[in-house]
């Protein structure tokens, strides 16, 4: 019998056990309006996060993020509504279970229309409601990943490879 990954996973999910630890395939999608990021808010760990998913296998990330868009929020939107901005390499040890993970994200950025109404959200039967986080104020919000707060130029266009270590991190500019 397969050992049961210490997190929420579906059928198909690139998230692959490695000896120790996890490697996780994952995409985000990045809205901002009005000076504000969206996020999804985890209250019995006082976590915000960026919303998205895991890749499954056969899926290009775009079509993911696609994806993850309608479920989360039930807007329908387009791949070329999304622009890829960053590409994250993150090592970090999951809180609940202490297992040493390797998570490799695609972060678009996903152009909805002003006016679409963000409901909030409810995933594997546990509230987690959407949160609009502003930009100026992000550093008082504990935000996974920990690196973003320190980098919104992400948000600017241009593709980004940034390597996230549990003790710090670096940032490579793909392109301008």
């Amino acid at each position: 019998m397969a050992k049961q990954l210490p997190f929420y996973t579906e059928p198909g999910d690139i998230t692959v056990q490695v000896g120790a630890g996890v490697l996780i395939h994952r995409c985000g999608y990045l809205v901002v309006r009005d000076e504000k990021l969206l996020t999804l808010y985890v209250p019995d760990e006082d976590i915000y996060f960026i919303p998205g998913g895991r890749v499954n296998c056969g899926t290009c990330t775009q079509k993911t993020v696609v994806r993850e868009v309608e479920e989360e929020t039930g807007l329908i939107i387009k791949e070329e509504d999304t622009e890829l901005v960053a590409i994250i390499e993150y090592f970090f040890t999951r809180e609940r279970s202490g297992s040493k993970c390797h998570e490799i994200a695609m972060y678009y950025r996903a152009n909805i229309a002003e006016d679409a109404v963000i409901p909030e959200n409810e995933l594997d039967g546990a509230q987690f409601p959407f949160v609009w986080v502003p930009l100026k104020d992000m550093t008082n919000y504990n935000i996974k990943p920990a690196f973003l707060p320190d980098h919104l130029e992400i948000l600017d266009g241009g593709l980004k490879h940034i390597i996230h270590y549990e003790d710090g991190f670096e940032v490579k500019h793909v392109s301008a």
